[in-house]
């Protein structure tokens, strides 16, 4: 049965969201700098500039509109849950093949469905890393989200592009990815193939690597100081 991305993505919200009432002022090491209600104040700020890209069918970029901003003051949860109920009754208005512009090579509306589970799936595992439990991603959403990080994210991100190539493989599982760097060009193949370096671990353990959240259960073989590149990569 094909994943259901918005379910998904309320089941995980949720989640984060009820971490973050208990705890609101909780340090999150892997968003340096922030809290956890600065997290649930960018997540639903994500999802204001979401609906609002997708609810009028732009053709660029636009900020949250000023009454969509989290409030300064008040509770934060009810206006997050307002964001929330905004962007998935838009994104379920219109059929994922739809036109839409994004900034990436991906312009349907597909692309916000899987860019909201993968949000919500790097922030989930902040929080709970941040409360001191292991993350849990459903290994179905970590191995799309790894095609998706280096298929689509990379490429279209201006940050300088890592030199040298990667190998990941998943030892949880089926999974194996080898990503090059030819002439500038982000080149993913699903193979069993040397990198320059490798990455091994479990597929969710992978893909928050990829987003450059720290594992032990990731292994690092090879150059590394090109995994170092790859690893600090993300957008």
């Amino acid at each position: 049965m094909a994943l259901d991305h918005l379910a998904a993505v309320e089941h995980m919200t949720e989640a984060i969201r009820s971490r973050v009432e208990v705890d609101p002022n909780l340090d999150v090491p892997d968003c340096p700098g922030w809290n956890a209600r600065r997290l649930l104040a960018h997540m639903g700020s994500v999802h204001a500039m979401m609906s609002n890209l997708v609810g009028t069918r732009a053709t660029s970029f636009g900020p949250p509109r000023p009454d969509q901003k989290a409030p300064a003051e008040g509770s934060l949860s009810d206006w997050f849950g307002v964001r929330l109920t905004e962007v998935l009754g838009v994104l379920r208005e219109r059929p994922v093949s739809d036109p839409q512009w994004s900034w990436t090579a991906d312009h349907t509306v597909g692309f916000y469905h899987r860019r909201l589970l993968f949000e919500s799936a790097v922030h989930l595992a902040d929080i709970q890393r941040a409360r001191g439990e292991a993350p849990a991603i459903d290994r179905e959403i970590a191995v799309a989200g790894i095609d998706e990080f280096f298929q689509l994210m990379l490429p279209a991100s201006t940050k300088p592009k890592p030199v040298g190539s990667l190998h990941l493989h998943c030892t949880d599982g089926d999974g194996e990815w080898l990503v090059r760097n030819v002439d500038d060009v982000i080149v993913t193949t699903h193979e069993h193939a040397k990198g320059d370096a490798a990455w091994r671990g479990p597929a969710s353990a992978l893909f928050l690597y990829a987003w450059g959240r720290r594992s032990d259960s990731v292994e690092v073989l090879g150059d590394q100081a090109v995994s170092a590149a790859w690893a600090s990569a993300a957008p």
